[in-house]
C-alpha cells in the first residue's frame, strides 16, 4: 500500500472528520509533488485501547521507503512506529475520526 495511492474515495470508507481532513491534505500534497510512500512486511500490534474513550494505540513495524521524483527507487529502512486513533461507531461501522503518529516519547509500553 501507497499513502500516495489512497484516493478521497477510499479514505472516506474509514476516515472522518479531523482525520479525513489531515490525511486528504496530506495526499494531496504528496501526489502533487510526485511523491509516495511505501511500506512492506508490516506488523501491527495493539498497545493500547480505551474503550471509554474509543482510543486506540496500535504499534507498527514495517520496512519504508520515500519515492520522489529524484529518487524513484530509494533503499528500503526498518521502521518502528506507534499510531494513535479515536475512533467513533456510527451506523453499524467504525470510523477513524481523530489519528496521529506518536513522537517516541509518548510511546506506550508494548506488553
Amino acid at each position: 500500500m501507497t499513502l500516495a495511492d489512497l484516493r478521497a474515495e477510499r479514505l472516506r470508507s474509514v476516515f472522518e472528520g479531523r482525520a479525513l481532513r489531515v490525511l486528504g491534505a496530506q495526499v494531496g500534497v504528496m501526489a502533487a509533488r510526485g511523491m509516495r510512500v511505501e511500506e512492506t512486511a508490516v506488523v501491527v500490534a495493539l498497545v493500547a485501547w480505551d474503550p471509554g474513550a474509543a482510543e486506540a494505540v496500535l504499534q507498527v513495524e514495517s520496512r519504508r521507503r520515500l519515492i520522489t521524483l529524484d529518487e524513484p527507487d530509494p533503499a528500503w529502512s526498518s521502521s518502528v512506529r506507534q499510531w494513535w486513533s479515536r475512533l467513533r461507531y456510527e451506523a453499524g461501522a467504525w470510523w477513524v475520526v481523530d489519528e496521529q503518529d506518536l513522537s517516541p516519547d509518548r510511546w506506550r509500553p508494548v506488553s
